[in-house]
């Protein structure tokens, strides 16, 4: 990959799918970026790219010139905590720590004041967007001491893909919450189209999928959405049980998943009654699922089999 002449270093720690596609647009828009994770075959795979990686945090934070602003991404587990603490022992004062990571925005707030017990500054961030959004320009809601934030927003200005789609959300801990609330959304809406599409699969009716989508997506329809374009673009067939939305899939198995790292990590918060993964019909969910989530039990439970 051709490098450009850099104006900016920039951390990045955690190396997935879409820090990957952050890294890439960072990197384009002129940034030196120089990343950190235990995963050795990412590292590996990304050095031979020319990327800066490094294997080790303290030879991460001494190779950077002048301030230093770092993006802290991924899961938030045991594993993370642990580099956040290192880290803001490593950092020296006014540094910036990003916080993009999926943890609640309870721990959150926890981390703004550790981070803040050692002078450094520490802003709560959530991109919204696909992965190809991640790589040529997303929508970043961030929350933290105003000035920090503005000056981020001058920073990070070309990462974007507009200006407008920056928001300040306000105190520290609201641009994790609206994540929250936007995922919700987007997961309840894109599981209710996909529901009715299974509806129409086992229907005496021979529908052609790509049709209907194309009538709800471009008729005068309420339900018009940018899921319903993905979806329209995705590989949609009557024999598949399972419905591609970009990179992912938008099923049971995606909420059981969610639901499941939400437990393994106590992010109770990130999921309430009102949520869309708070109620599920237990004959949907498999046996070890069922066990799982009656030993942490933390959601409503609907049980439609008593109902019938």
């Amino acid at each position: 990959m051709k490098m450009n002449k850099y104006k900016n270093q920039i951390g990045l720690i955690g190396l997935n799918d879409s820090s990957e596609c952050l890294l890439r647009n960072l990197t384009r828009n002129c940034f030196s970026v120089l990343t950190y994770d235990l995963n050795k075959s990412k590292y590996e795979e990304l050095k031979k790219e020319g990327f800066t990686c490094f294997d080790s945090l303290e030879k991460f934070v001494n190779y950077f010139l002048g301030e230093k602003i770092v993006l802290l991404t991924g899961n938030w587990n045991r594993q993370t905590n642990n580099i956040f603490l290192d880290l803001i022992n490593m950092l020296n004062m006014d540094s910036i720590i990003i916080d993009l990571t999926d943890s609640s925005h309870d721990v959150v707030v926890s981390n703004y004041q550790k981070a803040k017990n050692k002078n450094i500054e520490y802003v709560d961030a959530s991109i919204i967007g696909t992965l190809d959004d991640i790589t040529w320009g997303f929508s970043l809601a961030i929350s933290g001491k105003e000035n920090t934030v503005r000056y981020l927003q001058n920073v990070l200005k070309n990462t974007l893909s507009h200006e407008t789609n920056f928001f300040f959300s306000g105190a520290i801990g609201s641009a994790h919450f609206l994540k929250m609330i936007h995922d919700s959304i987007q997961n309840s809406y894109a599981n209710s189209i996909l529901e009715g599409l299974d509806l129409m699969r086992k229907s005496q009716f021979d529908f052609n999928f790509k049709q209907v989508l194309n009538f709800f997506e471009n008729g005068n329809s309420l339900i018009q959405s940018r899921i319903l374009s993905l979806l329209n673009k995705a590989d949609v067939s009557k024999e598949k049980d399972n419905y591609l939305l970009t990179d992912d899939v938008v099923n049971l198995n995606s909420v059981q998943n969610y639901i499941k790292h939400c437990m393994e990590n106590k992010i109770y918060s990130q999921t309430n009654s009102s949520s869309n993964f708070s109620i599920l019909k237990l004959k949907d969910l498999d046996d070890d699922f069922k066990k799982m989530l009656f030993k942490n039990l933390v959601f409503e439970i609907k049980n439609v089999e008593e109902d019938e």
